[in-house]
């Protein structure tokens, strides 16, 4: 059999290995103990973000982007009545992540602020009077991640096949930081990590 006939068969079956690798690797998420769970339900047929919030299979809200985005997209929660409960900021950065402040009931409630990180991404996280209480970080191929307070307490974390849009988010009780800015903050995230592939989607 000819070199090139071998390598006819052998690269559809690496293709296929590392498809099913992936998955296997995104799928697994860690026990984290006692959590209260959101399913975050990105919808994909949307000129914009738009993630519905469900909390025991029970819709509490949603998110929302703007219809047109280029380097930013601000995102505003809305109850299910359709008032305005929260907005989230987007302030690019060229190096770092984005820079995002979290409003809810029209107060400053934290600061997320873009770190510069070679394989993921990374945000400091301050509180209304400018005291960082927590780090989030989330790994290269944005299936996990976590948010830890500045003693190392994990307070939430982030999960997402690589094959879906959809994530879920696991707050601990130990969690300092409000749900709904927690949601947001989340939010944020998702929008800067879809910003990110289309940017790289297009950049080729």
């Amino acid at each position: 059999m000819k070199k090139r006939q071998i390598l006819n068969y052998l690269i559809p079956i690496i293709i296929i290995v590392m498809f099913v690798s992936l998955a296997i690797i995104t799928a697994y998420k860690p026990d984290i103990g006692s959590n209260t769970s959101y399913f975050c339900d990105v919808k994909a047929i949307s000129l914009k973000t738009n993630i519905s919030i469900k909390k025991n299979d029970d819709t509490i809200a949603s998110i929302q982007g703007k219809v047109l985005r280029f380097f930013t997209d601000p995102l505003t929660m809305y109850d299910n009545n359709g008032k305005q409960i929260a907005y989230g900021s987007d302030e690019y950065h060229f190096v770092t992540q984005d820079s995002h402040s979290v409003i809810v009931n029209d107060k400053l409630t934290y600061e997320m602020v873009g770190k510069f990180s070679l394989f993921g991404n990374k945000y400091d996280i301050y509180d209304s009077n400018g005291q960082l209480i927590a780090t989030a970080k989330f790994n290269a191929l944005h299936s996990y991640g976590t948010i830890e307070g500045t003693d190392g307490t994990l307070f939430a974390d982030y999960h997402s096949n690589i094959f879906r849009k959809d994530y879920d988010v696991r707050v601990k009780d130990s969690c300092q930081i409000d749900e709904t800015s927690l949601l947001m903050i989340m939010a944020s995230f998702y929008s800067d990590k879809a910003a990110d592939t289309t940017s790289n989607s297009t950049s080729r």
